[in-house]
């Protein structure tokens, strides 16, 4: 039968678009829908302030009257002039197991990139890089975090059958949170207290948090600026993220370093695992998703590890180290068993240097696929 694509206009179009992956996953155990609420935003104008900064359609593929897949293509122009690169992204693409579905999404986003004058398509990646980004790769039967994606094995097939190649890999561990503190990790500690002049600054409350909140995202900018795929957050965006979260973090898991002058250098964030929570909510807070949230807040054995953040400048004096042994130490005091980083470039083997320090295994894998328009 003939696929239709329909272009999103309305807010009927929208709330369609955003239930989409709900129909297609509803039988998949380890999915985690995100928030409904949250969802809707996404494509509204009113809502996020990120689709100004960035030229987008979106469609659903429709067979026979029923919903059969959706993307997203967009001209992250920060992106590309950050890169020096011309390129368009494909987003919040999901569709049944059809090559003539996937492949027609893929065909009617890439015909809108090429008349924008985009030289490749490439995705997963959204209007900023603190959205999902990759097709999971590894570990279809791993539970996701809340920050990563959860698709089945057929997505990657379809794309390598399109001629879509693997652009970037990011690679993602769970740790087991030890019963003392790794002695090297421990004298690393010290070490870098003694030979810096360095402060940490712990949290009792949000309200605690709450003013550091700009501080951490000014971090962000300019630590990731250099990574692939990464470019500078807006003021606008970032004033609707730390609305949206940070009125869940858990203070205890914030961690700040501050330098002799006082200034925010570094920063880190975890959180309990959001992932078994939002599987009960299934998408909704109300009337009774808040209760198994608050529940994950107070009572998980998982930690997921969002974020660390060190200005360039102080790169080379171990502040991860440090963050990394202050959140230990805090999971350790709360009965966390595990730990669960979230995505971490293959390459990126300072980092995976600190996770050598714990009985670890790399259980995920994600990667961003691009096509050369021609």
């Amino acid at each position: 039968m003939d696929i239709e694509l329909k272009a999103v206009r309305t807010s009927a179009d929208r709330k369609a678009y955003a239930l989409f992956p709900f129909s297609l996953f509803k039988k998949e155990p380890l999915w985690v829908p995100p928030l409904l609420q949250d969802e809707l935003k996404v494509l509204d104008p009113a809502k996020n302030p990120s689709l100004k900064f960035s030229p987008h359609e979106s469609w659903i593929a429709y067979r026979d009257g029923r919903a059969v897949g959706r993307i997203t293509v967009l001209i992250n122009t920060r992106l590309n002039e950050a890169k020096g690169e011309h390129e368009a992204n494909f987003h919040m693409f999901d569709f049944i197991d059809d090559i003539e579905v996937s492949g027609a999404l893929l065909e009617r986003a890439a015909d809108w990139a090429r008349a924008k004058g985009a030289t490749a398509l490439t995705g997963p990646l959204g209007f900023h890089h603190l959205e999902h980004l990759g097709f999971l790769a590894e570990g279809f039967e791993e539970l996701p975090t809340i920050a990563g994606p959860w698709n089945p094995p057929y997505y990657i097939e379809h794309l390598q059958k399109l001629g879509y190649e693997k652009k970037t890999g990011y690679i993602e561990f769970r740790i087991t949170v030890p019963k003392e503190i790794p002695d090297k990790l421990r004298r690393l500690n010290e070490l870098i207290k003694k030979r810096s002049k360095l402060t940490l600054v712990n949290f009792r409350n949000r309200k605690e948090v709450l003013p550091y909140a700009h501080e951490v995202f000014r971090i962000i900018n300019e630590a990731y600026r250099p990574l692939s795929s990464v470019a500078d957050i807006a003021q606008e965006e970032i004033e609707v993220l730390i609305q949206q979260y940070f009125s869940f973090v858990l203070p205890q898991y914030v961690k700040v370093v501050k330098n002799e002058k006082g200034d925010v250098v570094g920063f880190g964030v975890a959180m309990h695992s959001m992932s078994r929570a939002f599987q009960k909510a299934k998408g909704r807070l109300f009337p009774f998703g808040f209760i198994h949230i608050l529940r994950a807040l107070k009572h998980e054995e998982t930690l997921d590890l969002y974020l660390v953040g060190v200005l360039p400048e102080y790169q080379s004096m171990g502040i991860p180290a440090l963050l990394i042994y202050e959140i230990l130490k805090t999971s350790m005091e709360r009965g966390i068993k595990w730990a669960e980083t979230t995505a971490e470039l293959e390459d990126n083997h300072r980092v995976q240097e600190l996770w050598s320090m714990f009985e670890r295994r790399q259980h995920k894998a994600r990667r961003i696929y691009r096509k050369l328009l021609t």
